[in-house]
């Protein structure tokens, strides 16, 4: 999973527009001694980085709280099943 770095849309490999090495004006983009990154967002052309799996799931915890916080319908819902797991390790 990778982050645009600025309109911090969440993408996959298959997704981004070019991918590292052959990002366009890659060394006027990037800092010395910098991340490097992952590829170009599609949406806004801006670099992208890789997420870290500890950020994914905390995102992911995050998510599935809000979603607590809503009157469910149906007990058993993929968010329920999501919620069981991230609860359970």
């Amino acid at each position: 999973m990778f982050k645009c770095d600025n309109c911090d849309r969440v993408l996959k490999a298959d997704e981004l527009k070019c991918v590292f090495p052959d990002i366009p004006g890659l060394t006027e983009r990037i800092e010395p001694g910098g991340t490097v990154p992952a590829g170009e967002c599609p949406a806004c052309g801006a670099l992208v980085y890789p997420i870290k799996e500890s950020e994914v799931v905390a995102a992911l915890k995050h998510a599935c709280e809000r979603l607590n916080a809503i009157p469910h319908r149906y007990a058993d819902t993929d968010f329920a099943l999501i919620r069981r797991a991230l609860a359970q390790g």
